[in-house]
């Protein structure tokens, strides 16, 4: 099976939307927490731009999700997927210390 990266980035891009207001977040909030600006959180959440790992971490951390819920409408593979993203992030933690 083949997947479209921008069905991917518009699935996430919608994730991102709905976790920023869940939260009572603006686009320039979230902006500001993951050093960004403002044009790029709304060119993620329109899934016209890719977004890194470490960027989508620092989003879910900021918003309170698990970085596996923006991939669960997707169920063969999840898990080979969380070991990836878990894997992602472990070493996005140890560049920053």
């Amino acid at each position: 099976m083949t997947t479209d990266i921008k069905d991917v980035l518009k699935h996430i891009g919608i994730r991102i939307r709905n976790a920023r207001k869940n939260k009572g977040y603006s686009q320039e909030n979230l902006a500001d927490c993951i050093s960004v600006d403002h044009t790029m959180v709304s060119r993620y959440e329109r899934g016209v731009t890719d977004i890194p790992v470490s960027k989508l971490v620092r989003i879910c951390d900021e918003c309170g999700f698990e970085p596996r819920s923006f991939f669960s409408w997707r169920t063969d593979g999840l898990d080979e997927l969380q070991k990836l993203l878990e894997d992602c992030v472990k070493l996005s933690g140890a560049e920053e210390g």
